[in-house]
C-alpha cells in the first residue's frame, strides 16, 4: 500500500501486520470500553498513527459522500417498510409516542427523593430500553407489549434470547392479524407496507405472499433490535449532556450507528488527491471518526448548541456532510425521524420537572467495588460491549423533582 502512495497507520510490523497497531490503541482504555474509542483515539491522535501524512487520512465527510451518496454502492434493500417510517405518517404516531413517553416520565418522577431530594440510585438504560421497546412495537404492528409496567415481556424476552424462530411466532400472528380488511389501523409500519405492496402490483385485492411476509419479517426483527436498543442509548447520553449541549451536540459526540459496504473493481474513492481503489474491501464509515476531527469541529470536545445555530460560512458551522449520525444517502438510517420525535419528546416530558443525578460513585460503593473505576478520556460513564453496546454499568441515576 505504501508503494502505491497509500497511507499506512503505524507501528506495523511485517510479522504481526496491525496487532502492535491495535495494542497502541486500546493502550489506557478499559478492558470493557466500545471500539468506538479506537476510532476516536486514532482519529484524535492521526499525526501519531500517520507520521508521513501531511493531513487526516480518508475519514473526511467527502470520501463518505463518494461512497454512500454520489456513487452509492450496493445495500440490502429495505424499501417495502420505508413509508411507515416516513415524516408524513409518523405525525398520526405522535400521541401513541406521547402516551409512552408520559409513562417513563410518570415512572422516572416515582424514583425521585422526598422533599427535593434525589432518591435512590437505579439503572436508567433499562427504563430507556423499556420505553423505546414499546414505542417501536407499537408504531410498527399496532401492538401493545407494556414492557415499561409489565415487563420483560415475551416478545423481547425472545428477541434477546433467539431472533429467528420463537420472534418470527410472536410475529406472525400480529402481521397476519394487520393483512384483514377490518384491522383497525392503516398507519402502522405494517399496514404501509401491504398498501405499498398492493400499489406496486396494481391489484389492490392482491394479498401478500409468503416470500413478502418473510421479508417483513426479516426486517421487523432488524427494526425492533436496531430500533429500540440504540435509541434507548441515545436518550441515555441525550439525558447526560443536556446541561452542557443538547441532543445534536450528543448525537455528534455519542453517533451510534456506522456502516459497512462492499468495495468493487469500478469504483474508487479520491482524498487529498490521493485515489483508493476498493476492489476486493470492505469499505466503514465511522460517524465517531468524522465528528470529532478537530480541523471540521472547532473546539471539537467542546458542547456548543451555536453550532446548529449559526448561519452557513460561520466558522461553527457544520461543514457539509459532516454530521452524520445516522449515516446520509442510500444508507440513512430509515428510524431517524422517529428516533428523533421520541428523544424530543423525553427532553420535552422530563428535563422540566426533573434534576438527573448520574451517580457512578454511588453505584461502585453499591456494588462493593474496591478497585479504582474504570474511565474514557476522565469520564467514568463510558460506552461499552460490542455492537450497539450499551452505557455503562446502564447509567446509574438519582431522580430530584425540581
Amino acid at each position: 500500500m505504501r508503494a502505491r502512495g497509500l497511507p499506512v497507520p503505524e507501528p506495523h510490523s511485517l510479522l504481526y501486520g496491525h496487532i502492535p497497531l491495535m495494542k497502541s490503541l486500546k493502550e489506557n482504555l478499559p478492558k470493557d470500553a466500545h471500539d468506538t474509542y479506537v476510532h476516536r483515539k486514532l482519529t484524535m491522535n492521526w499525526q501519531k498513527y500517520f507520521p508521513r501524512q501531511k493531513e487526516c487520512p480518508p475519514t473526511s465527510p467527502d470520501t463518505c459522500f463518494q461512497l454512500i451518496q454520489q456513487t452509492a454502492q450496493p445495500r440490502h434493500s429495505m424499501f417495502s417498510l420505508n413509508p411507515g417510517f416516513s415524516l408524513k405518517n409518523l405525525p398520526s404516531q405522535t400521541p401513541i409516542m406521547i402516551e409512552e413517553v408520559d409513562i417513563f416520565a410518570q415512572q422516572l418522577k416515582e424514583q425521585a427523593g422526598q422533599d427535593g431530594t434525589f432518591g435512590d440510585l437505579y439503572n436508567l438504560f433499562d427504563r430507556t430500553v423499556a420505553l423505546t421497546f414499546d414505542i417501536i412495537t407499537r408504531v410498527s404492528l399496532d401492538l401493545r407489549v407494556r414492557e415499561q409496567t409489565q415487563g420483560p415481556t415475551p416478545i423481547l424476552k425472545a428477541l434477546r434470547a433467539l431472533v429467528g424462530h420463537i420472534l418470527r411466532t410472536n410475529l406472525l400472528p400480529q402481521i397476519k392479524s394487520r393483512l384483514q380488511p377490518d384491522a383497525s389501523s392503516e398507519k402502522t409500519v405494517i399496514d404501509l407496507a401491504v398498501k405499498e405492496y398492493k400499489s406496486e402490483s396494481g391489484n389492490k385485492n392482491r394479498q401478500p405472499s409468503p416470500d413478502f411476509i418473510d421479508t417483513v419479517i426479516s426486517q421487523l426483527k432488524l427494526f425492533m433490535l436496531a430500533g429500540h436498543d440504540t435509541t434507548a442509548q441515545a436518550i441515555c447520553w441525550v439525558l447526560y449532556e443536556i446541561t452542557n449541549g443538547g441532543p445534536f451536540q450528543s448525537l455528534r459526540l455519542h453517533p451510534l450507528g456506522s456502516t459497512h459496504r462492499r468495495g468493487s473493481r469500478g469504483f474508487s474513492f479520491v482524498c487529498d488527491g490521493t485515489t483508493y481503489p476498493t476492489d476486493d474491501s470492505v469499505i466503514w464509515t465511522s460517524p465517531t471518526a468524522v465528528h470529532l476531527r478537530a480541523d471540521l469541529w472547532p473546539q471539537v470536545m467542546e458542547f456548543l448548541p451555536e453550532r446548529f445555530l449559526v448561519a452557513e460560512g460561520h466558522p461553527l458551522h457544520p461543514v457539509k456532510n459532516a454530521w452524520r449520525p445516522f449515516e446520509l444517502g442510500n444508507t440513512r438510517c430509515i428510524g431517524e425521524e422517529l428516533a428523533m420525535i421520541e428523544m424530543k419528546l423525553v427532553l420535552a416530558l422530563t428535563m422540566r420537572e426533573l434534576d438527573f443525578c448520574f451517580d457512578w460513585k454511588g453505584w461502585n460503593t453499591l456494588q462493593r467495588r474496591t478497585a479504582p473505576p474504570d474511565s474514557v478520556d476522565g469520564e467514568h460513564i463510558y460506552r461499552v460491549g460490542n455492537g450497539i453496546g450499551s452505557v455503562k454499568d446502564k447509567l446509574p441515576t438519582r431522580i430530584k423533582l425540581r
